[in-house]
């Protein structure tokens, strides 16, 4: 039976005259886990916001979905609300509170519920998430992560039939990432809750799915099992099969076309048979020794009788080099990335920036936004860092992240995907000439071509001797370009080596190729260096 069914829907935003959605159609099973996947500014969002109908945004819009064999155009608003939730790409833009359990009681008080049913779901959620540590918080104090977590509380305490998630696990630590997909599989096995979900990181969540529903340029081109939608992904060269699991991609390409592996445990089975005599030593590279940057001792706390955030905490960063800092969400990571651009001061030690230009990309870019348009917003900043147009374009025309800029010219940078704001925002930074650039997760929202593509444009910023510095959870990417990687724990550093020490050495907190090869390949952490000492690739 369909719960959910999208009939000839078309999509154009205003001011457009391109379908953001064209002419789509299929039905959601009632009970069935299905996961929304495709390009960056493919529609996904756009899609799941108008499943939703409340969240759908402004629009010229053709065709219907039903919910429940009813038009959610006709559908009472206290259906759609309490019948469908929602978990949007940006924690923020869905927090209407202060306080974390005033945040869980939102929505139960505005249906009219008792205040001791209140009370009680907000306990059991509380437990049920493992938040209740953090019930009288104010939410202003949480992670990005830790408020995505929360949103999901508040919404699964209305007790939804339907939950649609937008890229919910973008700032999620990978352990958190795992709990987080585990309990969304136990919500639709145990209590049969229908899930749509869209992400980029499929490591997770793709076998969990009934099924993969695969999108390009605003149609679907594929909507079948996991298994035939992998299957045709590596068939037909999509660029989506990069983003496939890690087990799917390496057997495929060290086995060819002989199965299509969905497991870990098949997969290790299978690499371990590999012949330890064809790899190659792997070279590491030099570290640049003129520093960037340097903090001695530094503490922080944001709060005069609250607690340190930042902990006698030391980091050098370097000319030409692109550090990763990770870690669980809430050890302080972002808070060490605004001490750095100085929109934060340590109460205790120093922060030494010799001669840099500093620029700092937020979590959530929507705040740097300042024009109506894509084209306008360009060209604002531009004008204030003394940018030419003919400059401006060539930087534009420099690498493929750029390019599909030129496609949402004309949008409101407002209406853009999740990661068309990331590539927006990353240009706009570019226009700045920084010598220090500092990222906070700045994959959240970007497929597997946009991530290589960006992994480029920070490796060419080496020869330019600008120093990078990333807080990210995505852990192949900074495997893949970074010249050392940080752990922090409890607002310290613990551990701070270049990427094949520093994932080879941790058993859980490391990448899923080297889970895959550890046997054999200990210090491989990337599936290229896998295909390199195979000599699959030279």
């Amino acid at each position: 039976m369909e719960i959910i069914t999208v009939k000839n829907l078309s999509f154009s935003y205003n001011g457009s005259a391109q379908n953001v959605l064209d002419n789509i159609s299929f039905g959601i099973e009632k009970g069935s886990f299905n996961l929304v996947i495709g390009r960056s500014g493919c529609g996904k969002s756009t899609l799941l916001k108008c499943i939703k109908q409340i969240t759908a945004p402004h629009g010229t819009r053709s065709g219907y979905i039903l919910y429940n064999s009813k038009d959610v155009t006709q559908t009472d608003e206290r259906t759609l609300v309490t019948d469908i939730g929602y978990v949007s790409q940006s924690p923020d833009a869905q927090i209407v509170t202060d306080l974390v359990s005033s945040e869980l009681a939102f929505g139960l008080e505005n249906t009219g519920l008792d205040a001791r049913e209140i009370r009680s779901r907000t306990a059991e959620i509380s437990y049920y998430f493992g938040i209740a540590s953090w019930y009288n918080k104010e939410i202003s104090v949480l992670s990005g992560g830790q408020k995505q977590l929360l949103n999901l509380a508040a919404v699964i305490a209305m007790r939804p039939e339907v939950l649609v998630l937008d890229e919910p696990t973008a700032q999620l630590d990978p352990v958190a990432r795992e709990n987080f997909i585990d309990t969304v599989r136990k919500l639709n096995k145990d209590l049969g809750m229908t899930v749509i979900i869209c992400e980029h990181n499929l490591e997770n969540v793709y076998s969990a799915a009934d099924r993969v529903i695969l999108m390009d340029q605003g149609k679907i081109i594929c909507n079948d099992t996991p298994q035939a939608a992998a299957n045709y992904m590596l068939k037909n060269d999509v660029t989506m099969k990069a983003s496939l699991p890690s087990c799917t991609q390496l057997c495929h390409a060290l086995f060819g076309d002989r199965e299509i592996i969905m497991s870990n445990a098949l997969a290790k089975e299978m690499i371990s048979k590999l012949r330890p005599e064809i790899l190659k030593p792997r070279q590491k590279e030099k570290i640049k020794a003129q520093k960037a940057f340097e903090i001695k001792k530094g503490y922080f706390r944001y709060l005069r009788n609250g607690r340190d955030i930042l902990k006698n905490i030391s980091l050098t960063g370097f000319r030409g080099e692109i550090l990763a800092l990770t870690g669980a969400n809430a050890s302080g990571k972002t808070t060490l990335l605004s001490v750095l651009c100085g929109s934060l001061r340590l109460y205790s030690g120093k922060v030494s920036v010799p001669d840099g230009r500093v620029v700092f990309m937020p979590q959530n870019p929507a705040g740097m936004f300042l024009k109506s348009s894509v084209r306008e917003d360009i060209a604002y900043t531009a004008r204030l860092h003394n940018k030419s147009k003919d400059d401006t374009y060539k930087l534009l025309e420099s690498s493929d992240f750029y390019k599909d800029i030129f496609l949402s010219i004309d949008k409101n940078p407002m209406d853009l995907s999740g990661g068309e704001m990331q590539r927006l925002a990353f240009f706009k930074i570019m226009l700045t000439d920084p010598t220090i650039i500092l990222m906070d997760e700045p994959t959240k929202g970007l497929d597997a071509k946009a991530k290589t593509a960006l992994a480029d444009i920070l490796t060419g910023l080496r020869k330019k001797n600008i120093c990078t510095v990333l807080v990210t959870h995505d852990l192949e990417f900074a495997a893949q370009c970074c010249d050392r990687c940080a752990m922090l724990f409890d607002g310290q550093i613990i551990s701070c080596e270049e990427p094949s020490r520093f994932f080879c050495d941790n058993y859980y907190y490391t990448t899923q190729v080297n889970k895959l090869v550890k046997n054999i390949m200990p210090d491989a952490v990337t599936l290229r260096e896998v295909m390199r000492r195979c000599r699959k690739e030279e």
